[in-house]
């Protein structure tokens, strides 16, 4: 089953959004006369901050190309076991961007047809669409890539054709409701610094005779890469709840029977991951929480130069870009001090590398933030959002990586911290409450909680020869919240886990 990424997107719902101006998207390149030329660009490089704004700006907000309608007809474009097939209309290409073009809308008369390779995943289709291979009539299509598709619609197609009415607020539209379902932009920003075919995506959204909006998606970065979506409105003001219809793996992943036979290794696609991370987090009051933090990122290919953390925008909000519980990063630098170009957008901070690394070499990346991500637990105790990525991780597919963890908590006082890992220390700094806290195994998720505790500690000596004297701490909370009496709550902790 395919599932969303944590927070990256709401799963289901797609809010319309007003849409950036059309000046943040990039000019038209002057095109060459004649033929295909003229609609053929040069790829621009991705090398600054504000290369990397410009470019997530403008790849929800370009428009098409309305200058340079074209006609195809009998064209078949394929992804993996997807086939489009155009049988006669007008299409028109995207203005570039970051100096490629990354989509079109088209048409006319068409039909969409996906074969799934499991027998399994088969059934499922028929129970949700009825039938055993999904095929449908389309009107009207809208694609967006980053694989190179425009030089076969170059190839298939010719210049000129019914100018299409409509067809650049049909596209507007289109796009706000994939700007609000998706991080496309993110992933083109990530496959064009980082120069890596494998991870191109395609998407096409089709429109039917019975008024439904299907997708079909290929992204080379999940780990199932194709899915199958119905669109369904959901309430008022434009929002949109996505079916999944089917989930599959390309086809090549699959043995001659049908079974996927790779290893679970093989799902993971992400070009580097955080293995460590050193943080500082300092609580000065029951708002507001202060990170520093220094990631090792690790590169899992050849010429990693783009790195992607998970990292909240907010958190009790309908989208990233809503204010909710602000999360902002104040600084991102390397380990020498020198400041490194950032991307704070879609729960994601995306980074530029000083330079590219090949596999198994790391970098370090610190990453200063403010945030307001405390929930009170009950009137004594505190909480982070330890579910959401509160501070910055990788991901692959839905699980965040495992990584190791050394980090300080300093709390206000009387307060005080109780969290992940073992216990190394604890003192205090003026009007601050600090514990360190690491672990040299790697977890997943990591988190801690704070607030007015009593202590209580002892050791359990392991009935095992030579075993252990492992320390124990009880917090217990007077307090919280329950009965008129008020009532008491507990954390125990142990400095190991089992």
């Amino acid at each position: 089953m395919l599932r969303p990424r944590r927070l990256g997107w709401i799963p289901g719902l797609a809010l319309l959004a007003s849409i950036p101006s059309p000046a943040s998207a990039e000019p038209p390149q002057p095109p060459a006369p004649g033929g295909t030329e003229e609609v053929i660009v040069q790829a621009s490089p991705i090398a600054t901050q504000a290369d990397m704004e410009r470019v997530f700006d403008a790849f929800f907000s370009v428009g098409l190309d309305l200058d340079h309608p074209r006609t195809i007809k009998d064209f078949r474009l394929k992804r993996d076991t997807m086939e489009l097939t155009f049988s006669s209309g007008t299409l028109y290409l995207t203005k570039p961007v970051g100096g490629m073009v990354t989509g079109a809308y088209y048409t006319g008369s068409g039909t969409m047809k996906a074969t799934v390779p499991n027998a399994f995943d088969r059934k499922l289709l028929v129970d949700d669409y009825g039938k055993a291979v999904f095929q449908e009539s389309f009107d009207q299509l809208a694609l967006r890539f980053d694989d190179g598709s425009e030089k076969d619609i170059l190839a298939a197609s010719t210049p000129g054709g019914m100018p299409i009415g409509g067809a650049a607020d049909a596209w507007a539209n289109r796009m706000r409701i994939q700007d609000n379902s998706g991080s496309l932009q993110v992933d083109f920003l990530e496959s064009r610094i980082n120069s890596m075919p494998d991870m191109a995506f395609f998407t096409a959204a089709i429109h039917t005779p019975a008024n439904e909006w299907y997708s079909f998606s290929h992204r080379g970065r999940a780990p199932i890469e194709n899915s199958i979506r119905r669109e369904k409105l959901f309430g008022a003001a434009g929002k949109r709840w996505y079916e999944t219809v089917s989930a599959f793996h390309r086809p090549e992943d699959y043995d001659a029977k049908g079974n996927y036979d790779l290893p679970p290794e093989a799902d993971n696609k992400m070009p580097a991951a955080m293995n460590h991370i050193e943080m500082t987090v300092t609580i000065p009051n029951t708002k507001s929480v202060l990170i520093d933090a220094m990631l090792t990122a690790q590169a899992l290919r050849d010429g990693v130069r783009f790195a992607r953390f998970d990292f909240i925008n907010n958190t009790d909000a309908a989208s990233w870009d809503e204010k909710g519980r602000p999360v902002t990063v104040q600084a991102v630098q390397d380990d020498a001090g020198y400041p490194l170009p950032y991307l704070h957008r879609e729960h994601q901070l995306l980074v530029l590398l000083p330079r590219p690394l090949n596999r198994g070499e790391t970098a370090r990346v610190r990453v200063q933030a403010t945030e307001d991500t405390i929930v009170q637990l009950t009137t004594s105790s505190y909480w982070i959002y330890s579910g959401a990525d509160w501070y910055p991780r990788t991901t692959s597919g839905s699980e965040a990586a495992r990584h190791t963890f050394d980090w300080t908590v300093k709390v206000a006082k009387p307060m005080q911290s109780v969290g992940s890992g073992d216990l190394k220390r604890t003192w205090d700094e003026g009007d601050l409450s600090c514990g360190q806290w690491a672990s040299t195994i790697p977890v997943r998720y990591a988190s801690f909680i704070f607030g007015g505790f009593k202590l209580a500690e002892d050791r359990f000596q392991s009935e095992i020869a030579g075993g252990a004297s492992i320390p124990l701490r009880l917090y217990t909370i007077h307090g919280g919240g329950g009965t008129s009496r008020g009532s008491r709550r507990t954390c125990s902790t142990t400095s190991r886990r089992g």
